[in-house]
């Protein structure tokens, strides 16, 4: 919920496309679709990534080396591959990556801002027709389950999250289930102004990605609730990366909860606000642990931010294309220590934070409540396994879970 619309710094003409010519990169000349629909490439891609990639290479230009270090310390294993595994995507970088077994194919290239103007201004007399039939194409190629959409901010491929923002595209599902259980995504998203900085202004992706249904079946009914529970530690990657680069020894465990209204259940008011009542039960618990509260100025005399500039501080840690998700909205932002009570905090030698943010949900969408998540975090020789200090903050954060989902079922 926490890790995924800034502005876009346009630049246009021979200047752009000389500087992209003369690093090798190419670049689209015009709006095409002619991927989700090229069945038997898409066959070819998905047989090839039954094997690991031998060639793989060094990350090349600003996107890729974004890509890696956003994946750093992550369980994502990236490959930069050396060319495409079909000659249809010469003209296109490739990245297979494998997470938990599975591996994916993501491929880019560089486009004039340009044509993304163009395909919005003349959509109805210009490309209707040519997306309309394209969808159709895709729906019939061997394999599909036959269900096909646009892609929408929700299902741009997360790989090039870091680097860019959903424009337009789409997806076609593969299986013989609904969802299906492997998805083709081609699309068009503007970059970041970082990379736009380094002369890349948008891009055309191909994403081949091989467990997809999981994601479109995450949310599971709890009461009059569905919800999206992550206890698993990628949402935070960034935020202890950040840490690790500051020298500081740390081990985290995390819970993850967004929550929305069950279709079926009774209105529900949004007011007073759920995921601060929620926050409010954790803080009370983990009192109860003999963690203390941080006010205001013991917190920016610890961290030397204040609770708006760390809250700002989480918001940039969410990826450029995820941003948006957040429409607006800031986390609200706690922290809690511990530094005694346990083996691993005597004499000073460690501590134990708890950081815990509540997102309010969308205003105006009454099924969305927003999210609530929390942190423990051991420092020093709380981070170490030569004692049980994991073991306790997992189940910090297991009570934590069951705490929240406990009073879920209460309304």
């Amino acid at each position: 919920m926490l890790m995924t619309t800034p502005v876009f710094v346009a630049r246009t003409g021979s200047a752009l496309v000389g500087l992209l010519a003369s690093a090798g990169i190419a670049l689209a000349a015009d709006i095409e679709l002619n991927r989700i629909n090229a069945c038997g490439d898409t066959l070819e891609v998905f047989s090839s990534l039954k094997w690991p990639s031998t060639s793989c290479r060094s990350p090349s230009g600003a996107i890729e080396r974004a890509i890696r270090e956003f994946a750093a310390g992550s369980d994502v294993k990236l490959c930069f591959m050396e060319r495409p595994p079909v000659s249809s995507l010469s003209d296109f970088r490739c990245i297979q990556s494998t997470f938990r077994g599975v591996r994916d194919l993501a491929c880019y290239r560089s486009i004039s801002p340009s044509l993304l103007t163009d395909y919005k201004t003349n959509f109805s007399g210009r490309y209707a027709a040519q997306t309309s039939s394209y969808i159709e194409q895709a729906k019939r190629c061997k394999g599909s389950n036959g269900d096909a959409s646009r892609i929408i901010d929700t299902t741009f491929p997360s790989i090039f999250a870091p680097v860019a923002e959903h424009e337009f595209g789409f997806n076609v599902q593969y299986g013989d289930t609904r969802p299906g259980t492997a998805m083709v995504s081609h699309g068009f998203a503007k970059a970041s102004p970082a990379i736009s900085q380094r002369g890349y202004d948008a891009i055309e992706y191909i994403v081949y990605a091989n467990a997809m249904a999981s994601e479109l079946q995450a949310y599971t009914t709890h009461g009059n609730w569905n919800l999206h529970v992550d206890t698993s530690p990628e949402f935070a990657t960034q935020f202890i990366n950040g840490l690790r680069r500051q020298g500081l020894n740390a081990y985290l465990a995390s819970v993850d909860i967004d929550i929305q209204r069950a279709p079926r259940a009774s209105a529900i008011p949004k007011s007073p606000s759920l995921v601060e009542a929620l926050s409010e039960l954790v803080v009370a618990r983990l009192e109860d642990e003999g963690f203390t509260e941080m006010d205001d100025d013991e917190l920016k005399q610890h961290t030397g931010k204040t609770r708006e500039q760390m809250s700002n501080t989480v918001v940039k840690q969410v990826s450029f294309g995820a941003r948006n998700l957040m429409n607006g909205r800031v986390p609200q932002f706690r922290l809690l220590m511990k530094k005694s009570g346990v083996p691993c905090t005597r004499e000073g030698r460690g501590a134990i934070a708890a950081y815990l943010f509540t997102l309010e949900g969308e205003s105006g969408v009454q099924v969305d409540f927003g999210g609530f998540s929390a942190m423990l975090i051991g420092f020093g020789t709380c981070a170490s396994s030569a004692n049980s200090a994991k073991e306790y903050i997992r189940n910090l954060v297991d009570e934590s879970k069951e705490a929240v989902l406990d009073e879920l079922s209460r309304r």
